[in-house]
């Protein structure tokens, strides 16, 4: 019985026990072995080809054709070969980028277009990638005939004339190469700071610019013979000058540069608004980056007398700028105040108040403008325009009189009106005194 206890049952029962425990362990080393392990992956691998042969270079995208994220990427070699490893299983999509074109596999224009393919495990995803066929521009930038650097080179679509690519060139870089356009009809221009935008074969205007086709796997290159797609830059040109200001007022006179005059760059064939500027402080104004062309200017500010370049009154008498790319004119123009007249209404030489000042315009007797004498007797009328003109005074109670002591308009002095002057009321000499007398 002793036997039995030493090497039987309770032998057994140690050895059960440990087999159990050993079972639970490697259970427990299997399960952490596969929550530990790696996703399934697989590769994509295939050549990036056009109609000339292998295009290396190009980026391949893999993505997720829901979302839009790109999984993994990888960039095709000289001979145009790729591939793109740790590629997570099931459904993606292609883009290739080259020279800033995309095109998603097999052959479309958006992500909605291209073929779903289905990456596995264990089994590569082999692909051959035809890009669309291209074409390619080449050529200078030139302006006034010399290599010009630093310009902006866009290519449009011919058929809306909206922009295809652009290329910004260095400030020292005078030609340009642009690949990967689609075959079809173009236009090309150029521009920069401070040059006028150009078009090629010497266009100025986009609507009027020369129309190219691109052939397929064609390179259209700038040519003097024939001519072909030069592009050849204009300098703008600057026209400045100052604006001074005159009013011949003993207490409002104004005889020196003057600020916020409003400035029209205009055409002189029909008086067409090319541009406005207001002046500065100092009265100085500018048109920057003018094309060639002929010009002319009118200076305008708020009780003042407008005046076209040369001090003309009208369009027909203004000077004008002629433009020819690169230039800088300067000129000047003076802006005279508007007519004023200023004084105080008497009542047998007392002052008197609250009287009504008319001014009329002494040939057809219109009103040109009134106002109220204040507590003192004073006015004021501004805002007048040149020309001759008769000046009464009105109250209730009192007699209507004329300047210089008329009492009939027949009678009344005229007095004559000059661009920038205030005809004020004086004694020594008599001039304007407006003395009414009681009706009764």
């Amino acid at each position: 019985m002793r036997a039995v206890e030493r090497f039987g049952v309770p032998s057994l029962r140690l050895r059960g026990a440990a087999v159990l425990a050993l079972a639970a362990l490697v259970l427990a080393l299997d399960v952490g072995t596969a929550a530990a392990a790696p996703p399934r992956t697989g590769t994509v691998r295939g050549v990036v080809t056009d109609a000339v042969g292998p295009v290396p270079g190009v980026v391949v995208d893999v993505i997720d054709p829901q979302g839009g994220d790109v999984l993994a990427t990888a960039t095709s070699g000289r001979s145009g070969i790729f591939r793109v490893s740790r590629v997570p299983v099931g459904e993606v999509v292609l883009r290739a980028t080259a020279q800033d074109r995309v095109t998603w596999y097999p052959l479309a224009a958006e992500r909605a277009g291209a073929t779903v393919l289905s990456v596995r495990h264990g089994r590569p995803l082999v692909v051959r990638f035809a890009l669309p066929v291209t074409a390619t521009i080449a050529g200078e930038v030139l302006g006034n005939f010399d290599p010009l650097g630093g310009a902006t080179v866009t290519v449009y679509d011919a058929a809306d004339d909206q922009p295809i690519t652009s290329v910004q060139l260095g400030e020292f870089e005078t030609t340009y190469r642009i690949s990967g356009l689609p075959p079809g009809d173009v236009k090309v221009g150029a521009s920069k700071e401070g040059w006028l935008p150009g078009f090629a074969d010497g266009v100025r205007a986009l609507s009027d610019a020369t129309v190219y086709t691109l052939e397929p796997g064609e390179t259209l290159t700038q040519s003097w013979d024939p001519v072909v797609l030069y592009i050849d830059l204009t300098p703008t040109s600057t026209l400045l000058g100052q604006v001074l200001g005159i009013r011949d007022d003993p207490e409002l006179g104004w005889d020196d540069p003057l600020r916020d005059v409003t400035v029209f760059l205009l055409d002189p064939a029909d008086g067409t608004v090319r541009d406005t500027t207001v002046t500065d402080a100092l009265g100085d104004f500018r048109f920057d980056g003018l094309a060639p062309g002929t010009y002319t200017l009118r200076a305008e500010k708020d009780g003042w007398l407008p005046v076209y370049a040369g001090q003309a009154d009208d369009l027909a008498g203004a000077a004008t700028f002629t433009l020819v790319g690169g230039d800088v004119v300067g000129t000047s123009l003076t802006i005279y105040a508007r007519p004023a007249v200023s004084g105080q209404v008497l009542g047998w030489m007392d002052p008197l108040a609250e009287a009504t000042v008319t001014v009329y315009d002494a040939g057809s007797g219109a009103v040109l403008a009134r106002t109220v004498s204040d507590g003192d007797g004073r006015y004021r009328v501004d805002g007048l325009a040149p020309g001759e003109v008769k000046v009464g005074a009105t109250r209730d109670g009192w007699l209507p009189g004329f300047a210089d002591g008329a009492a009939t308009w027949d009678t009344a002095t005229v007095f004559r009106l000059l661009p920038g002057q205030t005809l004020v009321q004086s004694w020594d000499p008599m001039v304007l005194y407006l003395d009414l007398v009681p009706a009764s």
